[in-house]
């Protein structure tokens, strides 16, 4: 059924090894989605105040 002689245990390094790989990549995979998103909704008139929901016009 299962082997466990297969079993390998990896060394504490290792572990810390493959943690600061996962976290860095989440660290730089966040600052992409965070510049990306400023740089792409920069010249959108929501995000710069300009204007602030639908037009509305007074009627007669």
């Amino acid at each position: 059924m299962f082997d466990k002689s297969k079993i390998v245990m990896r060394s504490p390094s290792s572990r810390v090894k493959d943690f600061l790989l996962y976290a860095s990549v989440a660290v730089v995979a966040a600052l992409l989605l965070i510049l990306g998103n400023r740089i792409a909704g920069k010249d959108v008139a929501f995000y710069n105040g300009t204007e602030i929901g639908p037009r509305m016009e007074k009627g007669k």
